[in-house]
């Protein structure tokens, strides 16, 4: 520095000294990040290299520097000095008491002593031992013998057959309120007891869970739905495309549901977060049949819950208006006419509840459980037609309202799993849409609806492509093999694993004796 740039690091080092009073909060903001060490270093240094530039400095600024530096209220001092006491201000520091004492432990475990003397023991009725427990268990009364009553040599004995026959399984809560009690089983009676015991079926500590808590926390994954002992069923609007359950008094949408292409249906409740009928509740889904239509309910875990099978009954001549030949009706007027009916089973097969034979159009449909040959059971649901529409008429929006109304007749208490798709009402009201909803495109010449075979025929005619797939795969490796030689080569590998692995024909049979009889 002395030979190079001497008189550049005087300067350098003049006007840095010059200017210690404007520079000190600068420094105080770097001290305060750098550790006390690099401060000390640096002050170090920083004194060396201007240490030859200091005689020709100004003295004043020089030594106005150094005394800022050195004076005890200098800010750099205090800070280095709370740092060192205190340690970073932004750090929770322990105090010496930061600790909980023995007595607060031997306080809080006396309390809990305390308390479990003071609460009474829960009664609970003992099981009964099985067989084997109650073989190797078996004692007698008697007066109790204490150590003075026997002799050296049987005090061994006793200690001897205690270790042997001790177990695990014993019940030790039994044994001690037997005061005075002692066994009466020999001990290879004991031995035999325990081992059978250990081999023997325990019964079940606690009682497994019933059928219905099974199926509540089973279902409480899925949506429920709210309504009273009615509702309506509305079809899809002029601006919506969506159809609405709505409750009767207070005009609230329950559920909402919209058409599919494969002919069934789905039902959705609302969501804040999701919108109209983006939670799934329910879904209808129409199953590919040669014989019939055949519909399943599944539930939101899409587990079916019941199915659905639409039956169609042709009568040849029939007047209009009428639902039987007993009523009046007019001869000239009768021509074919076609009844359904639904019935709703359950995933076993087991029939639950049917509609009655209604006609095409007809105004009002009766849902009954099961019953005998001759009457019907309960009533479960009667649904009544509101307006003068028919076929697809009720998605008109002009006029008055056009709608199904459902009115049940059963509680939530005489249901298993009410407003969950279990609910036989839930599964009524999916009826009676259904029947709305395939009555809109019903032929009255042939008494059924197009809706969904379009989607049948389609899946109809991918298995079929399938099936040819698979058969002509099948064709073409036979022939490969045969063409490579493989056939001959797997018959004598099959010929061979027949004759290792598959149990031999023997060579003679033994012909049984035949004794004379007399």
């Amino acid at each position: 520095l002395k030979a190079q740039n001497a008189p550049a690091t005087r300067r350098y080092c003049t006007r840095l000294l010059s200017r210690a009073p404007r520079t000190l909060p600068f420094l105080h903001a770097m001290m305060k990040a750098a550790a006390t060490m690099a401060t000390a270093v640096f002050a170090i240094v920083l004194s060396a290299l201007c240490a030859e530039a200091g005689a020709a400095a100004s003295s004043e600024g020089f030594l106005m520097g150094r005394q800022q530096l050195r004076s005890k209220r200098s800010p750099l001092r205090q800070l280095l000095a709370q740092s060192a006491q205190v340690g970073d201000p932004g750090l929770l520091a322990p105090l010496p008491n930061d600790t909980i004492s023995a007595a607060y432990w031997q306080k809080i475990d006396s309390a809990i002593a305390d308390a479990t003397e003071a609460t009474p023991a829960p009664v609970v009725d003992k099981p009964t031992p099985v067989p084997w427990q109650q073989v190797f268990s078996a004692t007698e009364e008697g007066a109790d013998i204490t150590a003075q009553d026997l002799t050296a040599e049987e005090i061994a004995n006793g200690q001897i057959v205690t270790s042997a026959t001790a177990s695990p399984m014993q019940d030790m809560s039994a044994s001690a309120e037997k005061v005075g009690a002692h066994s009466v089983v020999p001990y290879d009676m004991q031995l035999g007891a325990r081992i059978m015991y250990s081999f023997a079926p325990k019964p079940t500590a606690s009682p497994p869970p019933s059928q219905m808590m099974t199926s509540l926390q089973f279902v409480s994954q899925c949506p429920m739905i709210m309504f009273r002992d009615a509702l309506y069923i509305r079809a899809p609007g002029c601006s919506s495309s969506m159809g609405q359950w709505v409750d009767p008094a207070t005009q609230r949408t329950i559920l909402r549901w919209s058409p599919q292409s494969s002919g069934g249906m789905h039902f959705g409740v609302d969501s804040v977060i999701q919108g109209n009928g983006s939670v799934n509740y329910a879904s209808l889904k129409q199953q590919f049949s040669l014989n019939g239509f055949h519909f399943q309910l599944f539930n939101c875990l899409s587990v079916m819950r019941y199915s659905i099978e639409e039956t169609v009954v042709k009568v040849s001549s029939l007047g209009q208006g009428v639902m039987s030949s007993i009523q009046e009706h007019d001869i000239s007027t009768a021509r074919e006419a076609f009844f359904y009916k639904y019935t709703i089973r359950h995933p076993n097969g087991t029939a639950v509840a049917e509609t009655g034979l209604f006609r095409l159009n007809q105004n009002e449909v009766n849902i009954n459980m099961i019953g005998d040959e001759l009457t019907p059971g309960p009533l479960i649901a009667t649904a009544t037609r509101q307006g003068e529409w028919t076929s697809d008429s009720w998605r008109d929006c002009s006029g008055p309202k056009r709608e199904w109304q459902v009115t049940f007749h059963l509680k939530d208490r005489d249901v298993e799993l009410p407003t969950t798709v279990m609910d036989i009402r839930v599964a009524s009201a999916a009826v009676v849409n259904l029947m709305a909803f395939r009555d809109e495109t019903v032929s009255e010449s042939t008494g059924t609806t197009t809706v969904g075979e379009r989607s049948m025929g389609w899946q109809l005619l991918i298995t079929i492509l399938w099936c040819l797939l698979v058969l002509i795969i099948i064709v073409l490796i036979l022939y490969y093999l045969r063409k490579k030689g493989w056939d001959v080569r797997l018959r004598r590998i099959c010929f061979k694993f027949e004759a290792v692995v598959l149990p031999k024909r023997p060579l003679w049979k033994r012909v049984p004796p035949l004794h004379a009889t007399y």
